[in-house]
């Protein structure tokens, strides 16, 4: 039970940190139209953190990046940030 508190806390925290990457990559993944301009701003989205942030932290901004989108109803584009992990890690 308290892990699933620390998470939530820890989510909150990092939610607060990511705020504005958070909220300017979801809406520009879910404002995309095709399969294609959607891989273009995941890819966008993910690299520019790295840039800006490094990879420390990553994951959990992915993880977040998705329950973002999840939550806009933007499967496809949760759906593909979940690719982009996939195909970097072949």
């Amino acid at each position: 039970m308290g892990r699933t508190s620390n998470t939530s806390s820890g989510d909150i925290q990092l939610r607060f940190v990511f705020k504005i990457e958070l909220a300017r990559g979801a809406s520009h993944i879910s404002s995309t139209l095709s399969a294609a301009s959607t891989a273009a701003a995941v890819a966008e989205v993910l690299e520019q953190f790295v840039v800006d942030r490094g990879l420390e932290k990553f994951n959990e901004f992915r993880a977040l990046l998705i329950e973002d989108l999840k939550k806009r109803v933007c499967l496809e584009g949760a759906l593909a940030v979940d690719a982009y992990m996939r195909a970097r890690a072949d």
